[in-house]
């Protein structure tokens, strides 16, 4: 059960064991003041949520939901159930394009234009895109296997109409895990194609 204002309301909470010191937002906020310098992130944690940005594509991954751990400086995302979006969008109604992939990150110029460390190049080009969807998928499936039992044990025995309504994870659209796909090929191409790349140019292919 969580509190609203005027009653008590029985649903499910999603939560994270861990949401570091501060947010992104205090972090370039003491970069204003000059306590902080932007350099000081930790940049293999940038470029893994980097990485991981251009995949999922979140429409909101804004300043404070992302988190920064102060003893080495490194990134998390949290509250980032709005993802799997598209880059841009066209408005038929308006007549025009819209940004729908929107994330802090991609406004930080001189992280984006810092080309990749030799660790992360190394770790892209060896990995297996296939191989790497695929387990994916697998723990998808698993999570749901473990769900139904774990409520059962939280909550005692429920209906089989009740465990189909609270599904975990949410069924995805057909065809979202090969667009994710054809954006882990491409990234590992650019990466084959280019001697030095930078998060900028992936934004660019992408």
């Amino acid at each position: 059960k969580y509190f609203s204002k005027t009653r008590t309301i029985e649903g499910s909470v999603q939560a994270s064991r861990t949401s570091g010191e501060m947010s992104l937002y205090e972090f370039l906020n003491d970069i204003e003041e000059g306590s902080e310098q932007l350099t000081n992130l930790n940049h293999e944690a940038f470029e893994d949520l980097l990485l991981t940005s251009l995949v999922t594509v979140p429409s909101d991954a804004k300043d404070d939901n992302i988190r920064v751990f102060r003893d080495q400086n490194k990134l998390i995302s949290i509250d980032n159930d709005r993802a799997f979006a598209s880059m841009i969008v066209f408005d038929e109604k308006n007549n025009c394009h819209n940004i729908e992939g929107k994330n802090v990150l991609f406004l930080m110029k001189d992280l984006m234009e810092k080309p990749f460390s030799v660790s992360t190049t190394k770790k892209i080009l060896n990995l297996n895109p296939v191989a790497f969807m695929l387990d994916c998928i697998k723990a998808l499936q698993d999570q749901e296997r473990r769900y139904p039992d774990q409520k059962k044990r939280i909550q005692g025995e429920i209906s089989h109409q009740e465990e189909q309504e609270s599904y975990f994870p949410s069924k995805y659209i057909p065809g979202l895990f090969w667009t994710l796909l054809t954006r882990i090929e491409t990234i590992q191409a650019e990466f084959k194609d280019c001697k030095f790349v930078t998060p900028h140019d992936l934004l660019h292919k992408l």
